[in-house]
């Protein structure tokens, strides 16, 4: 893989993509072969792998209590690197109201605010599953344009 470069996996429901990308974060074990991320095993070196990546899953969820700032925050604090600048940005320009609870945020909110998470940790690698399955066009046509914005 090359910096700057979009990858995806394509195929149709229960093909096995959520599965793959699973395997590779050490969610999920294989029942057969084996997966390698920068070249190592994440059953073997999950922190190694972890530390240089950040995820959004397709559904995705914040403790209730916490307002945005405590997510951000909580997000950061396992970050040795945490962009504070880019998480501003794209909170301003996502209009996330950084006293809001996360509880009162719409699922188009959550996805924005994981994806915040993600790109402000400047991870090596960002993985992403359907994150802009039901979202609606305006939110999803932003969250694609942050992503090809971000890297």
């Amino acid at each position: 893989m090359r910096p700057g470069c979009c990858y995806g996996f394509f195929g149709r429901n229960g093909a096995g993509k959520t599965t793959t990308i699973k395997c590779l974060l050490n969610l999920l074990r294989p029942t057969a072969g084996s997966v390698r991320v920068f070249g190592l095993d994440p059953q073997k070196k999950e922190v190694a792998v972890k530390s240089r990546l950040a995820y959004v899953p397709d559904t995705v969820a914040f403790y209730p209590w916490m307002t945005v700032r405590d997510a951000l925050n909580y997000q950061a604090s396992f970050r040795q690197h945490w962009n504070e600048t880019i998480a501003g940005d794209l909170q301003r320009r996502f209009e996330l109201d950084p006293g809001q609870k996360t509880a009162n945020l719409s699922k188009g909110q959550k996805t924005q605010l994981a994806l915040i998470g993600a790109i402000a940790a400047e991870p090596e690698l960002l993985v992403l599953d359907e994150p802009t399955s039901g979202l609606d066009p305006i939110v999803r046509r932003e969250f694609i344009e942050t992503i090809i914005g971000a890297y």
